[in-house]
């Protein structure tokens, strides 16, 4: 977040922007990704190219009982987890007026020095909707990928979006100070993304359904415990079976995501194909110093002349103050 505010965007929305999208791919790498590297071994797959020696060649009973109730946790934690965001929000704000009025009953009683001070207590938290944005792409991203193996994360991920509908209306009526005017490009960013997940669950359901130890009862023996199981599982058998179907409608999905963008954008270039421009309104109002009127820019040039003569202090630069005494 830091690194992309000292970078610095146009707008708000976009700065928001930015931090949704590093913040959702932090969350979906350490809870989707990192958890899939730390545990495959790929020595017998597709992928046998990459360094992982872990203990799971395949979606196999050890999988689901360590890898696949960690998943159903992490859901689980997170459908839940607005509610107890709520109620630690609320309560300390709640706790915090009740030591500034000193335990009264009176609401016209403050501890508070400066207006600030009082707004800052009273008005509740920000609204981060970078980070609600991204931790909902990141259930959706987690529900898509590993649905397929794991059904019971379609019903927490119902359940996630349910308490977080419930919980944001009272949180924003509430709790939260209210939000700066946002425009339509977190939500269009959020679209554009979730076109991806369902690319996810077919590529991932594709070799999930190929299981030969679910579907074909295939089971091969190992002489101990902690050897990985072998399952003869490579991803490269494509057999008109379950799993045909899904790597047909990923392998599409792949092929429309990137084939539509570049088209439009080659349709761009050859100039059958116009971007939309946003419409310009032009309300002709003037700069921001004629819109002052004389009475305020006088009183604003008095008040900013006394401040520089008697205590030494500039609000504004010299040329700003001189277009005030034009």
């Amino acid at each position: 977040m830091l690194l992309i505010k000292y970078i610095g965007h146009g707008t708000e929305s976009e700065q928001t922007l930015g931090i949704q999208i590093s913040i959702f791919l932090a969350q979906f790498f350490n809870t989707s990704i990192l958890i899939i590297l730390m545990n495959a071994n790929t020595v017998d797959s597709i992928l046998f190219w990459l360094p992982f020696r872990g203990q799971y060649t395949d979606l196999t009973f050890e999988w689901y009982n360590d890898v696949a109730s960690s998943l159903v946790t992490t859901m689980l934690t997170a459908a839940i987890m607005p509610v107890i965001q709520f109620f630690i929000s609320f309560g300390m704000r709640r706790a915090f007026i009740c030591l500034d009025r000193g335990f009264s009953c009176r609401k016209d009683r403050t501890k508070t020095k400066t207006i600030q001070q009082y707004v800052n207590l009273y008005s509740g938290p920000e609204y981060m909707m970078h980070a609600k944005y991204a931790v909902m792409l990141n259930v959706i991203f987690v529900t898509f990928m590993y649905g397929v193996a794991v059904p019971l994360l379609f019903p927490l991920a119902f359940l996630f979006f349910l308490v977080s509908f419930i919980v944001e209306r009272l949180a924003l009526a509430y709790s939260y100070r209210k939000p700066p005017m946002y425009d339509d490009v977190l939500n269009k960013s959020a679209l554009s993304i979730l076109k991806v997940a369902p690319v996810f669950m077919m590529l991932f359901g594709y070799w999930a359904m190929g299981n030969k130890q679910i579907f074909r009862n295939f089971v091969e023996g190992r002489e101990y415990k902690t050897d990985p199981v072998i399952t003869d599982h490579t991803g490269v058998e494509f057999k008109p079976d379950q799993s045909l179907p899904l790597f047909i409608f990923g392998a599409l999905g792949l092929v429309f995501i990137f084939a539509t963008e570049l088209l439009a954008s080659i349709l761009r270039r050859v100039g059958i194909l116009r971007k939309v421009a946003e419409d310009e309104v032009d309300e002709k109002l003037g700069s921001y110093i004629e819109c002052l009127g004389p009475t305020n820019r006088k009183a604003w040039y008095v008040e900013e002349s006394s401040m520089r003569k008697r205590l030494g202090l500039h609000s504004m630069n010299d040329e700003f103050l001189s277009k005030l005494k034009e």
